[in-house]
């Protein structure tokens, strides 16, 4: 595919809408190949694609001013050839007390203590991966469930042994494939021992109640993660499954499933 104008329509934007047609058909994009050269914006807005940026101010792309290289340059303290720039070597060797202390590893060990504390001030309260919740693996232990072999890996459920579960971002199709790897928000998939097919997610309190009173026909929305208000563990098996639709791709990437009573 030639992208003649990558500022509009960017590699990263077409590289996961070839994905989510692909998982829809039940199989996985293996890689991408690149000919020839692209522009650095478009490298910027392939990385924005991939970690589900949201737009910049005014609609612009997501990465826009927020490369650190180009930040850099833009006030003149970056040098592609790797030399030190007149001004970090100012900083670097005075030898007052600021900025850098004085010498080059305080210059250093300010930059890593700054890092450690937004790295902690990013990461403080949240959930560890659902996938590798104990409540998860709870779950699976309780029912004896193995993770799919390297060699069962990419294989359409309907031909994997039973008792067995995996991962994987095509949940809403006849063949769901299982992979060993959680990718982000993707489909954990449980195969029981009696050969039922469980989708596993997260709903709200109100869908839990409704579906585990299983009196009336209801529907709900599976998400892969805790997303708002959607943080009850449920699996939901097949027999209770009268039509699932594809996931949002989008906001917890759930998908909405028709419930049957019991």
């Amino acid at each position: 595919m030639n992208l003649l104008e990558p500022d509009r329509v960017g590699p990263g934007r077409v590289f996961a809408e070839v994905v989510r047609l692909a998982r829809e058909a039940g199989v996985e994009a293996a890689s991408g190949e690149l000919v020839g050269l692209l522009p650095r914006s478009a490298v910027a807005e392939a990385a924005g694609t991939l970690l589900r940026l949201p737009a910049g101010p005014g609609g612009a792309p997501p990465l826009a001013g927020r490369v650190l290289e180009d930040r850099l340059e833009a006030a003149g303290l970056y040098d592609p050839t790797g030399h030190v720039l007149p001004q970090l070597e100012a900083i670097a060797s005075t030898d007052r007390l600021a900025p850098g202390g004085g010498s080059a590893a305080a210059v250093a060990l300010a930059f890593g203590v700054a890092c450690l504390r937004k790295a902690l001030a990013l990461s403080r309260g949240k959930p560890p991966r659902p996938a590798l919740s104990p409540e998860r693996d709870a779950l699976r232990q309780s029912l004896g469930l193995r993770i799919v072999t390297v060699q069962e890996e990419g294989s359409s459920i309907r031909r994997l042994p039973n008792g067995i579960y995996g991962f994987t971002g095509a949940p809403a199709t006849d063949e769901i494939p299982l992979f060993i790897k959680p990718i982000f928000e993707c489909f954990e998939i449980h195969k029981h021992h009696d050969g039922v097919i469980n989708w596993v997610g997260y709903v709200t309190d109100l869908e839990l109640r409704a579906f585990q009173d299983g009196s009336e026909p209801m529907m709900l929305d599976l998400y892969p993660e805790q997303h708002g208000d959607s943080k009850r563990l449920v699996s939901i098996p097949a027999t209770r499954v009268d039509r699932r639709r594809p996931p949002t791709r989008e906001n917890g990437n759930s998908m909405r499933i028709e419930i049957a009573p019991k």
